[in-house]
C-alpha cells in the first residue's frame, strides 16, 4: 500500500507542475494536468476505501476463527473467555454478532434482531407426561390412554 507521505508528495509535485503550466499558453496541457489531479484524488479515495475493506475482512476472519458452534448458537471464545451466545442467523446474513437473550428455559435463547428462538447444547427437551384418571380411582400404570 502506498505510504500517505508518498501520496502527499505526489499531490504537492502535481500542484507545482500545475502552477508552472499556468504560465504556459497551452490549454491542452492545463486540461490534462487537471484530469491527472482528479485521477490522483480518485485513486487516493479508492485506496482509503480498500484499506477500510481489508481491515473489515481481517476483523471478520479473526472473529470467525474464534466462534464455536453449539447447535443453533455461536459462542465467542475471546482470550480464553466464553462469551455469548450469539445468533448464527444474524452472523451469516448480516455479519453482525447479535447476543442472544436468555429465556426462562436453560439453553433456550431468543434474538431481538431476527426474532428467532435458538437452542444450545444446554437445552433439555421436556417430555410430556399424561396422567389418566380411571373409574374406581385405581391406577396400575398399565392402562391405555
Amino acid at each position: 500500500m502506498p505510504d500517505p507521505m508518498m501520496i502527499a508528495g505526489v499531490i504537492k509535485l502535481l500542484k507545482e507542475v500545475i502552477e508552472l503550466a499556468k504560465e504556459s499558453n497551452s490549454s491542452e496541457l492545463k486540461e490534462k494536468l487537471l484530469e491527472l489531479q482528479n485521477s490522483i484524488f480518485d485513486l487516493t479515495a479508492e485506496n482509503r476505501e480498500l484499506k477500510q475493506r481489508i481491515a473489515e475482512l481481517e476483523r471478520k476472519e479473526q472473529v470467525e476463527s474464534q466462534l464455536v458452534s453449539d447447535q443453533e448458537v455461536y459462542w465467542w471464545n475471546r482470550n480464553g473467555h466464553k462469551d455469548g451466545p450469539y445468533c448464527k442467523v444474524c452472523w451469516h446474513s448480516d455479519e453482525k454478532l447479535i447476543q442472544l437473550m436468555s429465556t426462562s428455559e436453560k439453553g433456550l435463547y431468543n434474538c431481538v434482531k431476527c426474532e428467532g428462538m435458538f437452542r444450545s447444547s444446554e437445552y433439555v427437551t421436556k417430555s410430556s407426561v399424561a396422567i389418566a384418571v380411571v373409574p374406581g380411582g385405581s391406577f396400575t400404570g398399565r392402562e391405555t390412554i
